[in-house]
Parts: C-alpha cells; sequence; structure tokens
C-alpha cells in the first residue's frame, strides 16, 4: 500500500490538522419499534489535510499520489504524529492546488479511514 507523501520540511500535513472519529455503529430494529445497538467495529479516523505554504515540487509531488490513487478510489496509509494510519482514502475525486504570490502553493483535502487492520 502506498503512502501519503513526506514534505521537504520532514511533514505529512502542516497545522491547523483537523481530524475527526467515527465510531461504526449496527442497529437491529424489530417489529414492536424497539431497537437494538452494538458497536461493530474499531474507531475510524477522518483528516483534513491542509498544507500551505509549500514549495511547488511538494505541491506536485502531492498532487501526482492523489493523480495515482485516482482520487478516491485507491487505498494509501500515512504517518501523523508517529501513529500509522492504514486504509485511508481521499473523499472527493478532485484536488485544488492554489499558487500565492509568494511562489508558494496551498492545497487542502479530505481523507478517511475505511476500516483497520
Amino acid at each position: 500500500m502506498a503512502s501519503f507523501p513526506t514534505l521537504s520540511t520532514g511533514s505529512v500535513a502542516l497545522f491547523p490538522l483537523g481530524q475527526e472519529d467515527s465510531q461504526p455503529v449496527r442497529i437491529a430494529r424489530f417489529v414492536d419499534g424497539s431497537e437494538q445497538r452494538w458497536v461493530a467495529g474499531k474507531i475510524l479516523r477522518a483528516f483534513t489535510l491542509t498544507l500551505d505554504g509549500v514549495s511547488y515540487a511538494d505541491a506536485e509531488e502531492v498532487s501526482a499520489f492523489f493523480a495515482a490513487r485516482s482520487g478516491a478510489f485507491v487505498e494509501w496509509d500515512i504517518t501523523i504524529g508517529g501513529v500509522f494510519y492504514d486504509h485511508m482514502r481521499f473523499e472527493s475525486s478532485s484536488l485544488t492546488m492554489t499558487n500565492s504570490t509568494t511562489g508558494f502553493y496551498s492545497l487542502s483535502c479530505r481523507a478517511r479511514q475505511w476500516r483497520q487492520t
């Protein structure tokens, strides 16, 4: 499985880093209208990866990585703050790269963990 590229600064994302946790839950609904709920898996993470003020080379590397994953189609992994997250996918099939007047670039994308091993 491919890993999200490391920037020339040595990090994979710049702060602030948005993170969400979700807990898969299953629900059984019975004929009498009652429900039974149970935890159906491990907590899954979602991130907003914000890359502001990165070099053209870093922006192109992230863009090429995104294209190679076919946007939201192919899974990959990422290590953030020493924690390994596997089975990640981009939430969208489009990536916007903005060029600032200082010659640096900004990218932002959402990624979600679809399952854990």
